[in-house]
């Protein structure tokens, strides 16, 4: 009689957690925010680490900014400056073009374009994503997060805080988790300028043909 309770028990929480999935909405972005993150990355042949930053995020400008203390361990930013510990910024002007900054080195070049992939994230880039259920987040077991799972060419596992549906971390496996600071959270972008394209970033200057912007501008899917 125990074994078959717990069977029916389980059977009882797994409709639940489908019926909540089929009642929910998958979150979407504020037009504008920006807020503080920390990131743990593992690069092919680069290595692993981590660094922190900032997120600048204005759909209603189509622009983004990505800043990193230490670009070394992003895939774009330290293809570009390989082995190198330096600031990196992305920066996505309101045409769909994609900049790498490097602001220590006042070094800009062009990587790649929303033609081929690489424009602005959509606000609702978690539409096509499953529901996955709740967990508590770490630092606060009181928080209950939502958990999705968007399948691209990787894994992309996507937490948000379940009471404001603002983003708490991107998981995309294997490599790279940006886990985000919500106390710094803000819905909107304090300074505009922060989108100014530096003036070293010209289009014609592109990235160095030994980087992962030359086979993105070629059609490649990484």
């Amino acid at each position: 009689v125990y074994k078959r309770q717990g069977k029916t028990g389980a059977i009882v929480i797994l409709f639940a957690v489908a019926v909540v999935a089929l009642a929910l909405d998958p979150p979407v972005w504020d037009p504008a925010f920006q807020v503080s993150f920390k990131e743990n990355m593992t690069t092919p042949v680069i290595g692993s680490g981590t660094t922190e930053g900032v997120m600048y995020y204005d759909s209603t400008k189509n622009t983004y900014r990505l800043d990193r203390k230490n670009g070394r361990y992003d895939r774009y930013c330290g293809s570009v400056k390989k082995f190198v510990d330096t600031p990196c910024s992305h920066i996505v002007t309101p045409d769909g073009l994609r900049f790498l900054y490097f602001s220590e080195k006042r070094y800009c070049c062009y990587c790649c374009a929303s033609s081929h992939g690489c424009g602005l994230t959509k606000r609702d880039w978690v539409a096509n994503g499953g529901f996955q259920g709740y967990e508590p987040q770490p630092d606060r077991p009181d928080v209950q997060l939502e958990k999705w799972l968007i399948q691209g060419l990787q894994q992309n596992l996507y937490y948000c805080r379940a009471d404001n549906r603002r983003p708490y971390k991107i998981d995309m496996q294997p490599n790279d988790v940006i886990t985000f600071d919500y106390d710094t959270y803000k819905s909107y972008v304090e300074d505009p300028n922060v989108f100014n394209l530096p003036a070293e970033c010209d289009p014609d200057a592109t990235c160095p043909f030994l980087s992962v912007c030359t086979p993105l501008r070629s059609g490649f899917k990484f």
